[in-house]
């Protein structure tokens, strides 16, 4: 298991103060629904919470780190812990997984305290995993803590929803997010690339490290250049396509929703000459285009999720001819081949 940041985040002080207070004054909640915007640190708040509540020794403000709990907890080791998440990445959280939830409940702590069940991300529960487990949220068994976190909530049942005390953490402060990414090394782009990532320092900061930002910096450029004509569209689906649909998909989803954000607002936009040049080629679109394009995204992803086999290049191929498309209706009054 990875080092837990404890304390988290600056960002993420005042809520946690109000964590500790619960806890030293004993009336935190047996379940515990934590939510926020991805890549602000809600998995990582999720962690620290739980690496304290099985803490042996807990020191003012953290786990210490250092006893035998702290030592099993690290090593992803702790009998009073149970993890649960889906069994593949982008999977259903099966009811035979929440029964094991149920069955851990009622055992007894093998090391004298709490024990703790974290469930991320929640709201990929099926229905019938939901079900079963609204009753261990009502009366969990013995000294039982259950963490449910999920950027999404509306995707999770009422009756969980009402089940929970809910924590909803905060967007860092620009200022916050762009110190702690200089401090954590970017050294350029810093503010652009905080846009990309939509405020989220942490994300930014994985896109940083992983390439990502530079590489997608690249694909906005070409796709400026297709659109203006400059560049073939055959040469853009043929670097696309190496990076797989869903990953084109997902990366046009993220541009689009900032296009959306940018021309409903008027605000200045700011950023890389790449995002500058794509907001310039958008702005006279209507909205109404560019949540048609957004809603034609949504669908595609959805095919493509059902149907991992169908051809890349065709996929990416159709969603630069759509973009064309939306593009084209600043300058007439026809919609073009943008479809659902």
């Amino acid at each position: 298991m990875s080092k837990i940041i404890m304390p988290p985040y600056q960002w993420q002080a005042d809520l946690w103060a109000a964590f500790i207070s619960q806890v030293t004054s004993n009336v935190l909640p047996h379940a515990l629904l934590l939510t926020g915007a991805a890549g602000t640190g809600v998995e990582k708040f999720a962690a620290s919470m739980a690496h304290y509540l099985l803490c042996g020794s807990p020191m003012e403000g953290s786990a210490c780190g250092s006893c035998k709990t702290c030592q099993l907890f690290r090593a992803g080791s702790h009998p009073d812990m149970l993890n649960v998440a889906p069994e593949e990445v982008g999977k259903q959280i099966k009811v035979d997984q929440v029964r094991q939830v149920t069955e851990f409940v009622y055992k007894t702590a093998q090391q004298g305290g709490r024990k703790l069940i974290k469930i991320q991300p929640a709201e990929a529960m099926n229905i019938n995993a939901a079900n079963s487990l609204l009753k261990c949220l009502e009366e969990p068994a013995g000294n039982t803590v259950i963490i449910l976190v999920s950027l999404v909530t509306s995707q999770l049942l009422p009756t969980i929803r009402s089940r929970c005390s809910k924590w909803n953490l905060p967007v860092p402060s620009r200022k916050d997010s762009v110190e702690w990414l200089t401090e954590m090394g970017v050294v350029e782009n810093v503010e652009p690339l905080l846009d990309a990532a939509f405020g989220g320092p942490l994300l930014a900061m994985d896109w940083w490290q992983n390439e990502h930002f530079q590489q997608r910096e690249e694909m906005c450029a070409q796709l400026v250049a297709v659109s203006s004509g400059q560049l073939p569209m055959s040469k853009a689906v043929s670097d696309w396509s190496r990076l797989g649909a869903l990953d084109v998909l997902s990366t046009m989803l993220v541009w689009v929703e900032r296009l959306i954000k940018a021309v409903s607002t008027g605000e200045p936009v700011s950023g890389t000459e790449a995002w500058r040049g794509l907001f310039a080629q958008a702005e006279k679109v209507p909205l109404t285009i560019l949540f048609r394009y957004r809603d034609s995204l949504c669908h595609r992803k959805g095919q493509l999720q059902a149907n991992p086999n169908l051809n890349v290049a065709l996929v990416v191929e159709e969603l630069l001819l759509d973009w064309r498309a939306a593009l084209a209706v600043s300058n007439r009054a026809v919609v073009g081949r943008i479809h659902l």
